[in-house]
């Protein structure tokens, strides 16, 4: 589990071995052997790799969902399904932490090369109004 996690989030950040190891004050060899589980860090290198990839230590040895901290208020969510209809199906975090329900409105936006983005109705509603108003306002004088 570990050495599958040093993997990923060593690749996430598009490092090498060697990059890795140097950030962390070991050989490339030595980690080298952390990576394919053949030996398991000392507690000051994973608190130094749990750093250099911005996560916890617990999320560097726990069978989770990978993750990469980002700013403030910017999420990875987790993947989103489509079923044989095409419906997606949203990860239980974003319901949560959006506080999606049944019959909720969203305006979905797309980007052919960037992918695609739900805003909520009545954000882009309340946007239009805005706009309207002051189009109105720039006539009148």
């Amino acid at each position: 589990m570990l050495h599958e996690n040093l993997l990923q989030y060593r690749k996430m950040l598009r490092l090498s071995q060697e990059e890795t190891a140097e950030k962390v004050g070991v050989s490339r060899q030595a980690y080298a052997k952390w990576e394919a589980g053949d030996t398991v860090p000392e507690l000051k290198y994973c608190q130094a790799l749990a750093v250099l990839f911005g996560i916890t230590l617990d999320d560097l040895v726990s069978k989770r969902n990978l993750r990469l901290e980002g700013p403030p208020g910017k999420h990875v969510l987790g993947i989103v399904v489509t079923d044989e209809n095409g419906a997606l199906t949203l990860p239980r975090k974003a319901i949560h932490l959006f506080s999606i329900r049944p019959g909720d409105r969203y305006l979905l936006l797309g980007d052919e090369k960037q992918g695609m983005a739900l805003v909520p109705y009545n954000t882009y509603e309340q946007f239009a109004r805005e706009v309207l108003t002051a189009g109105g306002e720039e006539n009148e004088d």
